[in-house]
């Protein structure tokens, strides 16, 4: 049934008031602005999270409605802690998300984390994904990388539509995408895993690498390797 004038003004009046009550209990309501253009994220990592949401089968129907939200702006204080989203969406009336995501399997991590070794020179480079093909595909692996699986995630919304996700949920996981343009670290802080260990196994690589060099070169005879004739003792 279509919705009447009367009951579009009656409706926006109390999404208004929610949204007034909201902000007298303290929140900010920011609404996230997608950039202009086809793509909802702009950098490496933000198009990397919209694109593995965007092969999950078991979502296609549901994130549509999702991204139409978040053009629309209606995505507002979205946070990301370790395992889990938060937003507010406004639709046919304001919705609190909650979007859990499982922590990342500590030997997947390692396995992640052995295979990035020597790969990864600085922090830099990994969040601007400024890294070698084979390094970034590990990373991004649909199955094995730091993306979640759709069994990783659960979602939570007040809404009465019983799909997971939600068109709010799917707005909210889209919405991450955005964050993570903003600050690419919160990948890392959201499955619970610390970016900087893929800098520690490039540095114990170089280490490793640096004491193989200098064991060879105490075992080498120096005058050959120099190519000069060192002094004996007798000759002092």
């Amino acid at each position: 049934m279509r919705e009447s004038d009367d009951e579009k003004r009656q409706r926006a009046a109390r999404i208004e008031a929610a949204l007034d009550e909201l902000r007298e209990d303290g929140a900010t309501l920011s609404p996230l602005t997608p950039p202009a253009g086809k793509q909802l994220a702009s950098t490496f990592w933000g198009r990397a999270w919209c694109r593995h949401l965007a092969e999950f089968e078991v979502y296609e129907k549901r994130l549509l409605p999702g991204r139409t939200l978040l053009r629309k702006q209606q995505v507002l204080d979205l946070a990301i802690a370790p395992g889990g989203i938060t937003a507010w969406v406004v639709d046919d009336a304001v919705h609190r998300v909650r979007v859990g995501i499982q922590p990342m399997d500590s030997e997947l991590w390692q396995e992640v984390v052995t295979a990035c070794a020597g790969a990864v020179p600085s922090l830099l480079d990994l969040l601007s994904g400024q890294l070698g093909e084979s390094v970034l595909a590990t990373l991004t692996d649909p199955e094995n990388g730091i993306l979640p699986q759709p069994g990783d995630i659960r979602t939570v919304c007040g809404c009465d539509d019983y799909a997971d996700p939600c068109r709010h949920a799917a707005a909210v996981l889209y919405g991450a995408g955005l964050k993570l343009d903003e600050s690419p670290t919160l990948l890392f802080t959201l499955r619970g895993r610390d970016a900087a260990e893929l800098l520690g196994s490039a540095r114990d690589t170089a280490i490793a690498d640096l004491n193989a060099s200098s064991t060879e070169l105490q075992g080498a005879d120096l005058s050959q390797l120099f190519g000069i004739e060192l002094d004996s003792d007798e000759a002092r």
